[in-house]
């Protein structure tokens, strides 16, 4: 009690490895989690109009039943769904330097991981990025690095930081298809770009260096935060192209962020 069970610390070039192994051994010991999994073939998707553009959207009932944390309770350490200590018995974690990594409990697809905090402490990108970005290179491409931002960015637990791990995203899908275009800025070793033709603005930064890289998205989505907000009104993803040695963070506004 008080002690969320979790494998030893991970070495990051093993962590592709590790990943798979964690889900092998949820699905075959954590009986809730397994069925909401095999229940991932009952989604139901419509296509609908907007703006001109068309939208696939998902309906998956096996999330009705997830923690919201959009209510007025106030989250504490001893009732946040993240925290360690409170999560079901039969889950189990990876950790790496300073978060744990365990299945997403309510999966959008059977590939999906939840990297929280060990401590608990507000979401943030700021709190977030460094980890972020030393993930994406660690699974060489093999899938997404996702936040949620806690304003408006659709964040379930906006007081514990976290992220996730996706396999690709429609996002990447469509910037595959409408191209970068020229770089708006470079500067220090990253690239800026605004891609056109896309449903939402986005905002891409591509670089080399992972630092140079996090202090760009930092900056961005400081000039981006609505005044008296803890940040901006934002979803970020992030990926690394081991051939090109490459990173690339997304950053999608939401609402009232501008990108004038």
């Amino acid at each position: 009690p008080g002690v969320w069970p979790a494998e030893e610390p991970q070495d990051l070039e093993q962590l592709i490895s590790a990943l798979g192994a964690l889900t092998a051994q949820q699905l075959a010991t954590w009986p809730e989690y397994a069925a909401r999994v095999g229940g991932l073939d009952k989604l139901q998707y419509e296509q609908v109009a907007v703006g001109g553009a068309h939208v696939l959207v998902q309906f998956n009932p096996g999330r009705s039943q997830r923690p919201n944390s959009h209510t007025n309770m106030k989250i504490t350490p001893e009732n946040c769904f993240l925290s360690p200590g409170n999560q079901p018995e039969e889950e189990r974690a990876i950790i790496v330097d300073d978060v744990l990594i365990s299945v997403n409990p309510f999966p959008l697809s059977p590939e999906q991981f939840v990297v929280s905090s060990l401590t608990h402490k507000p979401q943030t990108l700021g709190s977030q990025l460094t980890a972020m970005l030393r993930l994406a290179k660690a699974i060489r491409g093999n899938g997404t690095l996702g936040y949620n931002g806690a304003v408006s960015g659709g964040a379930s637990n906006p007081e514990h930081a976290h992220m996730h791990i996706v396999p690709d995203l429609p996002i990447e899908a469509g910037l595959a298809k409408s191209g970068l275009g020229k770089a708006l800025l470079s500067r220090n070793g990253v690239d800026i770009y605004m891609p056109r033709g896309l449903i939402a603005s986005q905002i891409v930064v591509r670089g080399s260096e992972p630092e140079a890289v996090q202090d760009t998205m930092l900056r961005l989505a400081d000039r981006l935060r609505v005044a008296d907000e803890r940040e901006a009104r934002m979803n970020v993803t992030a990926r690394y192209n081991g051939k090109s040695t490459v990173f690339q963070a997304i950053l999608t506004p939401r609402n009232e962020a501008s990108t004038e």
